[in-house]
């Protein structure tokens, strides 16, 4: 006659966040090494909204000029905050890790050397040496991902700072608010209702990536909260770091639009009207360049992630350990 079936035991040293895993499915491998901090900064160090304000500036302003610039962003952030929300509900729910620097560099070369000539090759070769740099520290030293973004988000929020009020102390003449904020000028040839749905839509780069953040997500303790909470207090940094830094450089420091917009690198451009000194526009430009290799360092860590979680569902996928120890 057959015994009791007996109970499978239950492993009484596990933590909650482990055993919320367990139950999706998956065991805990990798070490919790992120705190709330340095999560906040790894997500708006790969978001970076200020950055990526000015990374499509040139197309905002061709698209309805600084009033697109400017709506248009308060219009994608709340199509944006949308988005996070239903994210940061399902990594509420299932917190697992499923869930333009180059141009900069040739570009501003281009402007300091008049005769530089700007190849494609080129382009490429800084954009692969960025990517292949990147990789290799994420690689070699990943228990340093969380204190080099934290370095990167102190950058860009220092950098933004500065930035901002040297603009505005440098800067001899002021647009009126009513160029900015309501004056139209369309220049991309479309017609207004489609060019500025186009507009918003470059407007939401400014947000984009707001799921890196959940790929991380088995490397911090309470996910369930903090991942949340990462990824909504980046959104609200987003919008509070734009929207100074617009109606700073928009309606305090820029003097001619056209201009920005037919400029091989439109930040600099901006800049040089501001302060009206290459060596403060090169410098502004530099560090802008600086802070998005923090960009590079924070989507190879997620871009790793996610194929590290996606190779090890389900666990016995042709070839999924070994990608999952890769």
């Amino acid at each position: 006659m057959a015994g009791p079936i007996s109970s499978p035991p239950v492993e009484v040293n596990l933590s909650f966040d482990d055993m919320q895993l367990r139950a999706q499915g998956h065991e805990a491998q990798l070490p919790r090494r992120f705190s709330l901090i340095s999560m906040l900064a790894f997500s708006y160090s790969i978001m970076n909204s200020w950055l990526g304000f000015v990374s499509v500036l040139l197309a905002t302003l061709l698209l309805g000029g600084p009033t697109t610039a400017f709506w248009g962003t308060i219009v994608a952030w709340v199509a944006s905050v949308i988005i996070a929300t239903g994210l940061a509900e399902l990594a509420s729910a299932f917190p697992s890790s499923g869930g333009s620097y180059q141009y900069s560099i040739v570009g501003l070369a281009g402007i300091r050397y008049p005769d530089y000539e700007v190849q494609r090759w080129r382009v490429w070769a800084v954009y692969a040496a960025c990517l292949i740099l990147g990789t290799a520290l994420v690689t070699i030293a990943p228990v340093l991902v969380p204190k080099t973004q934290s370095t990167f988000f102190a950058a860009s929020i220092s950098g933004w700072l500065v930035t901002s009020i040297t603009v505005l102390a440098m800067s001899k003449t002021k647009q009126s608010a009513r160029d900015v904020l309501i004056n139209w000028d369309n220049q991309a040839g479309w017609d207004s209702g489609f060019a500025s749905t186009l507009g918003v839509g470059q407007c939401m780069w400014s947000f984009g990536a707001i799921d890196s953040v959940t790929h991380i997500a088995e490397e911090i303790s309470h996910p369930g909260k903090n991942v949340s909470r990462a990824m909504l207090l980046a959104m609200l940094i987003g919008l509070l770091t734009i929207v100074f830094f617009a109606l700073a450089l928009l309606i305090f420091s820029c003097t001619d639009f056209s201009a920005i917009s037919a400029s091989a690198v439109p930040l600099y451009e901006a800049y040089f009207q501001a302060t009206g000194s290459t060596v403060f526009s090169t410098v502004l430009v530099a560090w802008i360049t600086f802070v998005y290799f923090g960009v590079v360092l924070g989507l190879v860590t997620t871009s790793g992630r996610l194929i590290w979680a996606c190779s090890c569902f389900p666990r016995d996928r042709l070839g999924a350990r070994t990608l999952a120890s890769l």
